[in-house]
Parts: structure tokens; C-alpha cells; sequence
């Protein structure tokens, strides 16, 4: 019998992106916690093991047309591209009037009060 192929960490991470979004539209604050704690360890296991620690990955997702899946990028890029990540944070605060909109300007003022740590997930 074949076995079935493993999923790589980008797909993990975009379908637990994915999932998230879901959740949070539906207000499904527990799963989405758990979805959140999947979201997270595929993205260290991303930028543990690529050779641009997940970068391009996940600058490709800056533009999904799931909020939650662009935001999640763009907190991960902002190690390796802030200009971008901030940009796109700029842009789901103003577009969205959502959940993720309000998450966004949160993220950015937290930002600039120098409370934001990209790599919390990193430290574990």
C-alpha cells in the first residue's frame, strides 16, 4: 500500500492559514486558538529549514484573498522585509472593516511602540 506523500511545511502553514481565517469569521475562538498554535509551528519549521528562512513563501501570500492569511504573512516577513510587511499591514487596516482590519491597526500601533516581536515563536 502507498503511503500518502507528506504535506511540506508551506502547505501545512497555508492550510492551517486558511482554517484560521475560517474560524475567525464564523467566531470559532477555539478552534481558531488551535488552528492559531498549527499556523505558527509550521511557520518556525519554515524558517527553520528554508534556505531564505521562508521569505519568498511568504511574501507570495501578501496578496491571498483571505485576510487572516495576509496579515499572518505579513508578520512573518517582517524579519527579512518591514517595509513590505508594514505596507501590507497599511493596506488590510484601511480596506478591511473586519476583525482582521482591526487586527492590522493593532498590529502596526504595537509596532510602533516597539512592543511587536516577529520572532516570539522562534524562542520556544
Amino acid at each position: 500500500m502507498k503511503k500518502t506523500p507528506k504535506n511540506t511545511d508551506e502547505e501545512d502553514y497555508l492550510a492551517a492559514a486558511v482554517a484560521f481565517h475560517k474560524a475567525r469569521e464564523e467566531y470559532g475562538h477555539k478552534r481558531s486558538n488551535k488552528l492559531y498554535d498549527k499556523l505558527y509551528l509550521a511557520a518556525r519549521k519554515i524558517r527553520l529549514h528554508s534556505t531564505d528562512g521562508g521569505a519568498a513563501f511568504f511574501e507570495s501570500l501578501l496578496d491571498h484573498p483571505m485576510s487572516y492569511v495576509a496579515s499572518a504573512a505579513a508578520f512573518n516577513l517582517i524579519p527579512f522585509n518591514p517595509k513590505l510587511a508594514r505596507a501590507t499591514y497599511e493596506r488590510l487596516a484601511k480596506v478591511e472593516d473586519s476583525e482582521a482590519g482591526v487586527f492590522a491597526e493593532t498590529t502596526l500601533k504595537e509596532w510602533k511602540a516597539g512592543r511587536l516581536d516577529p520572532d516570539w515563536f522562534m524562542k520556544e
